[in-house]
């Protein structure tokens, strides 16, 4: 048996630089500077008490026991090389654990060492982050930082250092820069950022690397367990810098309506809807020369929907990549699939010297480690941890389980309980594939660790769609027989236990099931017959949220806005269970019409609306509040066919005459009829639901039709109708506190300085205007509020700014395909400023400020138009 020993040690790499081209050119002038690369190396090295181990080629490997004798010996080697006959070499230094046997080391932290050596140039020493630390003891050593580099395999960017000693060189940025220095906060991206180390896999990261450079299309197959997604942003991490349009991780394992792919890739990749044409024909446009990567992550359970829209994307793109994961391939032109095997196991027969360097084996260590710090791997548990890693088949998944239960049994203990529950289950179905029947063993040997209360309350946490929070536990799922009062120390009890993944999201704490233990929890509780009951009280829960977020809108709106972003999809499984009750469903959108508009994706929140609207002919308050709320998106896109939708809703309330839904309605009525200059109709109806407001005492509705009475005297320029009202209209409006009023409290305020001339005023006004809107996240309030301040700034005679700014509004309202109507209001505005710039300016130079707001983007224009000083 071969002796090993592990330890922590400075590890440094030597190579001469441009070696092989030299061999090549003059083989006998190579040869006699490998001769004294090595001599002085030996001389040196031993001097220092370092341990020589490996010569390979030109350059060498040895280690220390002592940081400060490694970073002594390079100063000193590297000064020697430089002398006559000079000798270029690269010195690269790293401090970590290495596992030791004969002439070979291994680990980690070797590959850490020769990316350092290989960032190095001629005459240099470089040192990683850990060596630096070290170093903080010994001021006569100076370093200097050279940034953060991503060396392949490794998880986290790493800081490198020059040595800065006489007689060394100090790489220079462009050198560096030529060496590959990356930054991957310079790449777009969403790539989430995993918790744990990523192990292994070195072999699949590269042949995935290389096909998606030879391919469009990558799928990553394999059974569920067996760690698809982290490779996948594994592969997406390490090919980052080759796609500088971006890099977007597209998780569909929430998404339980195929409808919604394309809507869950347009927002993923902020691609807005345009009119008249599907989303997934819009995305395809805007990516086609675009260099980026997409990860679709779980397609199997929308795969012909996945398959449907990426052959789109395959036929009219040229540039981007495509890696999705997958239980099953997509069967669509063009596509490579890969096939992903579990983790390496050591063989039975294998000696403890050789089980160590398994990755399988590694993994199940480094997660022990994260539960018990003080575990050792060595001879005594070795063969066990081998025997265990072989029962569970490599499966990371299921191996991170086992591992979490080191907490309370030992090695031996969970092998037994493995060996159990493996015979428990040798009669299963033989045509189910070996992994799933490995990973349902282990998952059914997790859950006889649970109490049956445990048990309980993990089977019905499976009915989330999404993720969840405390409260939404205890509501849905404390019912006999558990209470309310139980679920927090169970719900600990089972997070403990590493059923449960925590997540934190502003500071809040909130909980996720992995698909896999999500699908056995649902299992489990069909089984146990409780499906029905469980569906009722998820879906009636969501139902009672969202009418106390339609009551609290106007005095809590920006919470609830968060609510409905954070908790869609679960709102989405609600609409789910609601299918056989219609009347129900269409109770939880429209109760939501609201929050679509003004807070969430249009998108969406069109596509819940109308499908709730033809479940259910019910012609009640519910079907109103839908039909206006899809009426109000609607008319962003096709007014007629938004008035079609909004008349039918008013029709149904006035048949009712259901006073409180006439006040939770008209408003909007009312603002569509303003837009359009039917100012007859639109006083009367606010007048209507200001009076309605009032009886009730409603001081959040009164000041939002009190708002909306002021737009129809601005419509009709006559401003010095509401002037006397619009201060005490703001003081209320922030007072109260509800976003949408204030934001239209600023804006009308900034309108009537515009009418009476004072620009400068108004300028001030649009901008708090905008400050609003931009936190109640609505794109096109922002953008007429940015088209309103670009005016007063023209208006003050500031052209060339003014310009600028009204070409970038124009540009996004094109985006957004919003249709603005020409009133009479508008075209004076327009008339009075820009016309007057561009007659100042001239047409030519006019057209080119204009040209060069629409290519300042949106967010530039903005933070343009908050320089109130700059032209």
């Amino acid at each position: 048996m071969s002796q090993q020993t592990r330890q922590l040690a400075a590890i440094m790499f030597t190579d001469i630089e441009g070696y092989t081209a030299l061999m090549q050119k003059d083989e006998q002038q190579a040869v006699q500077l490998r001769a004294r690369h090595r001599e002085i190396f030996n001389a040196t090295t031993t001097k220092y008490q370092g341990q020589i181990l490996q010569y390979y080629g030109d350059g060498t490997l040895s280690i220390f026991s002592s940081v400060i004798d490694s970073v002594n010996c390079a100063a000193e080697m590297q000064v020697l090389f430089q002398q006559e006959p000079v000798v270029p070499v690269r010195i690269g230094i790293h401090l970590g654990d290495i596992i030791v046997r004969e002439d070979e080391v291994i680990g980690d932290a070797v590959n850490i060492a020769s990316r350092i050596e290989s960032l190095a140039v001629v005459g240099s020493v470089l040192v990683s982050n850990r060596v630096q630390m070290d170093l903080k003891n010994h001021q006569e050593i100076r370093t200097q930082s050279l940034g953060y580099f991503e060396f392949k395999n490794v998880q986290q960017p790493m800081e490198v250092f020059a040595l800065d000693h006489k007689g060394l060189k100090i790489p220079v940025a462009k050198e560096m820069l030529n060496k590959g220095k990356v930054s991957r906060r310079d790449v777009p991206n969403n790539l989430p950022k995993p918790a744990t180390r990523f192990f292994g896999r070195k072999k699949e990261l590269e042949q995935l690397a290389e096909l998606l450079e030879n391919h469009r299309l990558v799928t990553l197959v394999g059974p569920g367990g067996c760690g698809k997604t982290r490779l996948s942003m594994e592969v997406a991490g390490e090919t980052m810098p080759f796609f500088p349009d971006g890099v977007w991780f597209v998780g569909l394992a929430q998404v339980t309506n195929p409808e919604l792919v394309a809507d869950t890739l347009a927002e993923t990749l902020h691609i807005k809807p345009e009119k008249g044409k599907p989303i997934e024909e819009t995305v395809a446009r805007k990516l086609s020369n675009k260099k980026l990567l997409i990860v679709f992550d779980n397609c199997e359970h929308v795969i012909d929907e996945c398959a449907r829209i990426l052959g789109l994307l395959m036929v009219n793109t040229v540039d981007p990549r495509i890696l999705t994961t997958s239980r099953e391939t997509l069967n669509i032109p063009g596509e490579a699939t890969y096939r992903i095997s579990p983790l390496p196991v050591p063989e039975s027969n294998a000696k403890p010297d050789e089980i160590l360097v398994f990755d399988a084996v590694q993994l199940f260590r480094d997660r022990v480690l994260l539960n018990k710090p003080d575990f050792e791997l060595d001879e005594s548990n070795s063969q066990v941890v081998s025997t265990i890693c072989q029962k569970l088949e490599g499966i990371p998944l299921a191996i991170e389980m086992a591992a979490s239960r080191i907490k309370v049994m030992d090695p031996n203990t969970i092998l037994d309980r493995l060996s159990d529950q493996f015979r428990l289950l040798s009669g299963g179905l033989r045509t189910a594939p070996q992994h799933q029947r490995t990973l349902r063993a282990t998952i059914d040997w997790s859950n006889d660790l649970l109490t049956k209360d445990e048990k309980t309350l993990f089977y019905r946490l499976s009915i989330f769609t999404s993720d969840f929070d405390l409260e939404d536990a205890e509501k849905v799922c404390g019912y006999h027989p558990l209470t309310e009062l139980q679920i927090l120390d169970l719900l600990a009890q089972i997070v403990d236990k590493s059923l449960i993944v925590t997540l934190e999201r502003d500071r809040i704490i909130r909980y996720r099931l992995l698909e896999v233990m999500k699908q056995y929890g649902q299992e489990k509780v069909s089984q146990n017959g409780e499906m029905e009951e469980l569906q009722q009280h998820y879906a009636n829960y969501y139902l009672e949220q969202a009418g106390l977020a339609h009551e609290e809108r106007m005095k809590d709106g920006i919470r609830w806005s968060a609510w409905l972003s954070q908790e869609l999809p679960n709102i989405q499984g609600a609409l789910n269970i609601f299918q056989s009750e219609p009347a129900q469903r269409l109770k939880l959108a429209s109760l939501l019409a609201e929050f679509f508009f003004l807070h969430a994706n249009l998108s969406i929140g069109q596509k819940i609306l109308s499908s709730a609207l033809e479940a259910s002919s019910d012609r009640n308050v519910d079907r109103a509040r839908a039909l206006c709320g899809l009426g109000f998106i609607e008319i962003l896109i096709d007014p007629d066919l938004g008035y079609q939708k909004m008349t039918e809703g008013i029709q149904i309330i006035q048949e009712l005459e259901d006073e409180q839904a006439k006040l939770d309605i008209y408003w909007r009525y009312g603002s569509f009829k303003s837009a359009y200059g039917d100012w007859e109709e639109a006083q009367m109806i606010m007048e209507e639901g200001l009076q309605i407001a009032r009886d009730r005492k409603d001081p959040w509705m009164e000041l939002r039709y009190k708002n909306n009475l002021s737009w129809v005297a601005i419509g009709q320029l006559k401003p010095e109708l509401v002037e006397a009202d619009i201060d005490s209209n703001l003081k209320e409006a922030l007072e109260l506190g509800n976003i949408y009023d204030i934001t239209d409290a600023y804006h009308i305020n900034a309108d009537v300085a515009f009418l009476k001339g004072d620009f400068k005023l108004a300028e001030s006004r649009y901008a708090e205007a905008i400050n609003n809107a931009l936190k109640m996240g609505s794109d096109l309030e922002v953008n007429v509020l940015l088209n309103s301040l670009a005016i007063s700034v023209a208006g003050q005679g500031r052209y060339e700014k003014g310009l600028r700014l009204f070409g970038a509004s124009l540009e996004k309202f094109e985006e957004l395909e919003a249709v603005i109507p020409e009133l009479d209001t508008v075209m004076k505005r327009y008339n009075l400023t820009i016309q007057k710039a561009i007659d100042a300016l001239g047409e030519a130079k006019s057209q080119s400020l204009h040209a060069e707001g629409r290519k300042m983007g949106f967010e530039q224009a903005i933070d343009y138009a908050f320089d109130m000083g700059k032209d």
